[in-house]
């Protein structure tokens, strides 16, 4: 498949720009902190390992854009192929476990909504590590713009208290897809359209 071709290829071109950016790191110090040393990692294999873990991550983001680019047509629903539910809710809290909580709810309804036979477009794990590497204004852009490509947006529990998720709502409805608030109602709209 074509695009087993490009998301291998893909990956080995991240691997290698990790592999040449650790093995400049590593040339110019060999510091090992004693927690490292406790746990037995050499100089900068948790640094590889947490970044082995961003490629991952931003594979899955490529591959879910090249997936909705293709295959969906820009939102066209056509006959005979899966639809795609955006799941919208809260991603920003005031501390690291709070946002990974959000991850998880959203991780949660991505998994009924999948159960029920739509691929949930999930963009907290999309792009959960970057938190900080851009500005905030670039990351809610970015995933008004996924959203764009989907069939319809699911909104999570507590939607209405994050500014991401009012604004993903409000883009939603302008473009008239279908927005649910309610697992029963997205099972409906996937029997109703399928």
């Amino acid at each position: 498949m074509r695009y087993g071709i490009i998301l291998k290829d893909l990956t080995q071109a991240l691997e290698t720009v990790l592999d040449n950016r650790l093995a400049h790191l590593a040339a110019s110090t060999t510091c090992v902190s004693d927690r490292d040393a406790f746990l037995g990692l050499g100089p900068y294999q948790r640094e590889r390992e947490e970044s082995q873990t961003t490629v991952r991550c931003l594979v899955d983001a490529v591959w879910t854009v090249l997936i909705n680019h293709e295959l969906l047509g820009k939102g066209k629903i056509e006959e005979g192929r899966m639809k795609t539910v955006y799941v919208a809710g809260p991603f920003r809290a005031d501390s690291a476990w709070g946002i990974e909580e959000n991850i998880r709810w959203a991780e949660q309804y991505g998994l009924k909504i999948a159960k029920m036979g739509a691929a949930p477009v999930i963009p907290h794990t999309m792009y959960r590590f970057y938190t900080g590497a851009l500005p905030d204004q670039f990351w809610l852009d970015a995933t008004l713009e996924v959203m764009r490509h989907c069939d319809a947006v699911f909104m999570c529990a507590g939607w209405g208290q994050s500014s991401g998720s009012r604004g993903e709502k409000a883009e939603a409805e302008r473009l008239k897809m279908p927005v649910f608030e309610n697992l029963e109602d997205v099972r409906k709209w996937l029997e109703g359209s399928g």
